[in-house]
């Protein structure tokens, strides 16, 4: 443990969220990470408390206590206070294997089993998760995992079903095509660009 004193020098900083009158100018995300260096800052608030029940993922008097999927919370949480944050996505993925997901939607039951939440506020877990995951992307961590059996092109075709239909060509492949729905979509921000972008990827190694 990197700051035995971390969370009592280190105030809990949320997310950035931007201004109702900003959001809806786009489709994109209102919620933002702190600064890296403040990041590493909140990791340093997990304290070495023992027992950490925010890991425990057990259901006791109907109430869920800790991260369902056991994560290494505080593993992970001194790594990135280190600056160390490869090492602290290789221990994150190896509990959760979708924290991009659970960065952002988890109700976070492990931050209200946090020992610092017993007579002050908890340690910013879920923010740290996504934090993780968001640097592995930037820094270009992320390696695909292949499937036994490849996906066709086709079916690869049906990430964007719910713009497809309205394409002009009934086999458009989102790419060239004149009138191709999901271009436009991309081009308005209503499909995220990053979104798209992982899609040609993946067409072209298909």
């Amino acid at each position: 443990m990197g700051n035995p004193r971390g969370f009592l020098d280190f105030q809990r900083v949320e997310l950035i969220k931007l201004e109702p009158e900003e959001r809806i100018k786009n489709y994109r995300e209102f919620s933002e990470l702190p600064s890296k260096k403040e990041q590493e800052r909140q990791g340093g608030r997990c304290m070495n408390c023992g027992v950490p029940f925010c890991q425990v993922g057990k259901i006791e008097q109907k109430k869920e206590i800790g991260c369902p999927l056991k994560n290494l919370i505080p593993e992970w949480n001194d790594l990135i206070y280190k600056g160390l944050w490869e090492e602290a996505y290789r221990r994150l993925s190896l509990t959760n294997p979708f924290p991009e997901f659970t960065g952002r939607v988890c109700p976070a039951p492990c931050e209200d089993s946090c020992v610092c939440a017993i007579n002050g506020k908890s340690v910013t877990i879920k923010n740290n998760e996504l934090a993780i995951i968001e640097n592995a992307y930037k820094e270009n961590l992320i390696k695909p995992i292949k499937p036994l059996k490849k996906k066709n092109k086709k079916e690869l075709k049906n990430t964007f079903i719910e713009f497809n239909l309205n394409c002009e060509y009934k086999d458009c492949n989102h790419q060239n095509e004149k009138n191709c729905e999901v271009k436009k979509m991309v081009n308005s921000g209503k499909i995220l660009k990053s979104r798209y972008e992982n899609y040609l990827k993946f067409m072209g190694e298909i």
